[in-house]
């Protein structure tokens, strides 16, 4: 369990930092975004067609980004409600937390995204 912590801490310092439990709301950066593609850049700019087109394909839902992300949290940092919805969809697990343990629901309600809380509770 040590040898996988050091592990995990060391590959998030170098892929941009270690967001601490309490501090895991944290959106992505404008670096970290303009390195997306797939399902998290999908999820990011809201383009169901692709959402849709990269799920058809078999691509991994529940892929996460350097700190946890999956792209359900990317999709809700992003206010992109119809792109959670259809994430949800096509399977994407809503309950997955971030390396910090947030999930996108937890993520949705610290923004006030009324909205895109009653798509996760609804599950798409």
């Amino acid at each position: 369990m040590v040898h996988f912590r050091f592990v995990m801490a060391i590959s998030a310092l170098f892929y941009g930092g270690l967001v601490p439990a309490g501090n895991a709301q944290i959106q992505p950066s404008a670096a970290q975004i303009a390195g997306y593609s797939g399902l998290h850049l999908a999820a990011h700019r809201g383009d169901l067609a692709e959402i849709i087109r990269l799920a058809a394909a078999g691509a991994d839902l529940d892929t996460r980004d350097p700190n946890g992300r999956t792209s359900a949290h990317v999709a809700a940092f992003a206010s992109q409600d119809r792109a959670l919805a259809e994430l949800a969809a096509a399977g994407a697990d809503q309950s997955i937390g971030d390396y910090g343990g947030v999930t996108s629901l937890k993520h949705a309600q610290a923004r006030g995204y009324s909205d895109m809380v009653d798509v996760i509770r609804a599950g798409g």
